[in-house]
């Protein structure tokens, strides 16, 4: 363990790639874990003690303010970068840290190439961060450490003590895809109200969502507009009896988003691409990390994971395909999604 003073930690990517070099020719074991770290409570400091028992280096992704404000919402992070930064460099255990401005720290990863990415069991071993990691040689490894009671368990546990004593809030959302998840996928565009037929147990489970405290937004592609299947106005009048339709059934639909976009145009808005989800965020003030994405495409669950949001793919887990993101959970229908959602 090298241990640097606290001034000295806070340090580029560049001067890493530089310092790993060294690190390699030694043998020392690098690991990199990444977070917000808005706000240390003492379980924070106790994580990062024992992760550095697990390697030689321990190097800190800190999200940078506007990342965090992407993805957890307009009310955080509660410290800036600077001081979040500095509180995380008391840690004797701490020899690196670096801060990154993407959601996830996927940039970063793929140029230090560390030996070990450190994972919360909240996202698994199979995180969005694992191909990188392994591509280049290194493991994701999660693990459990013994956690009093009277502790905050997480940093998310401490804020959300403030928040709820404050009454400071943020919403959590339930993005749905439109075709296969609220309505049966058929062959060709629908955009046409006959040809619309809802999935099965789907009024029900929304209601269920709202009842949790969810709200609910629908996510779609609609490629036909660019090619000249349909218009901007098929879809919104589609849509506008879609939420009238829900309203009927007691069931509130915030927003629907679509891009009207084909593939070859190459924009950030079709999924996986996450424009919509972080329009979406910006425009209801949603917290994607407690936020879930119900789709029946890879596509959906790459644009969810991609946003720090947790996902279930509707099908069966043999027909998802084996190179692309995987979900959270698998769900043969938006009943069983409920499940692991409310669970």
């Amino acid at each position: 363990m090298i241990n640097e003073k606290p001034s000295k930690k806070n340090i580029s990517v560049n001067t890493v790639v530089k310092l790993m070099r060294g690190y390699k020719k030694s043998g020392k074991v690098v690991g990199c874990l990444s977070g917000s770290f808005d706000l240390m409570a003492a379980v924070n400091f106790k994580a990062l003690e024992e992760r550095a028992k697990k390697c030689d280096v321990l190097i800190v992704l800190l999200n940078s303010d506007t990342s965090i404000k992407t993805y957890k919402g307009k009310n955080r992070p509660i410290l800036n970068q600077n001081e979040r930064s500095f509180i995380v460099a008391q840690s004797p255990f701490v020899n690196h840290i670096i801060i990154f401005s993407e959601v996830t720290p996927i940039l970063v990863l793929e140029k230090i190439k560390p030996d070990i990415f450190f994972n919360v069991n909240e996202w698994g071993i199979d995180c969005i961060e694992k191909s990188t990691v392994e591509k280049n040689g290194g493991k994701v490894l999660t693990f459990d450490f013994p956690i009093p009671k009277d502790w905050c368990q997480s940093t998310t546990d401490l804020v959300n003590r403030i928040i709820k004593s404050n009454s400071i809030n943020t919403n959590k959302v339930i993005f749905l895809d439109r075709d296969g998840v609220i309505n049966e996928n058929k062959s060709g565009y629908l955009y046409k109200w006959k040809d619309i037929s809802f999935t099965k147990y789907l009024f029900e489970t929304l209601r269920s969502f709202i009842k949790a405290g969810y709200k609910l937004i629908i996510l779609t592609n609609q490629s036909g507009i660019s090619r000249g299947y349909y218009s901007n106005k098929d879809v919104e009048v589609l849509h506008k009896k879609m939420i009238n339709e829900f309203k009927k059934n007691d069931i509130l639909i915030e927003d629907i988003y679509y891009c009207p976009h084909d593939p070859k145009s190459n924009c950030s808005c079709r999924k996986p691409g996450i424009d919509m989800l972080l329009k979406a965020a910006e425009e209801h003030n949603i917290n994607l990390s407690k936020s879930w994405f119900i789709g029946d495409s890879h596509t959906d669950i790459e644009a969810g994971r991609n946003c720090n949001v947790k996902t279930v793919f509707l099908g069966k887990e043999k027909n998802y395909p084996k190179e692309a993101i995987r979900p959270n959970f698998f769900a043969n229908n938006i009943k069983t999604a409920k499940s692991y959602i409310l669970k």
